[in-house]
């Protein structure tokens, strides 16, 4: 429901006539424009080169996109090589502390998600506020 409905050119959330009718007329891209120019110093301008890189330099779309591409290769690169590492370094019988080491990294997956965000939740929040 709510994909068909973000083509919605008016202010309502419900369906128009047109829209039913599958008119294109009906349909608008309203929404996802000012989802791209928020944060642009000139959204509303001619869409030509300057008004993709102001796009591209401003947009808060964008630039959220970008820093979740750029996190996310560097945690994929760093997340392979450690467990790449600690695979390694378990297979091998030889290890010291090997049991302390896999109950440690095994611990995520069988802690209780909710326990984990309780732990989380009070290890990052102000203690003042509290």
């Amino acid at each position: 429901m709510i994909i068909p409905l973000s083509f919605n050119p008016s202010n309502s959330f419900t369906f128009s006539d047109q829209m039913l009718a599958l008119d294109p007329d009906g349909y608008s891209l309203r929404w996802y424009d000012r989802l791209l120019t928020l944060g642009m110093s000139n959204g509303d301008g001619i869409r030509d080169w300057s008004w993709w890189v102001d796009a591209w330099n401003n947009s808060r779309w964008i630039n959220a996109a970008k820093n979740s591409l750029i996190i996310g290769f560097f945690s994929t690169v760093i997340a392979t090589v450690l467990g790449t590492l600690a695979a390694l370094g378990l297979s091998r019988p030889e290890m010291p502390y090997r049991r302390v080491i896999m109950t440690v990294l095994i611990s995520p997956m069988v802690v209780p998600i909710i326990i984990s965000a309780t732990g989380m939740f009070f290890f990052y929040s102000n203690p003042a506020n509290r």
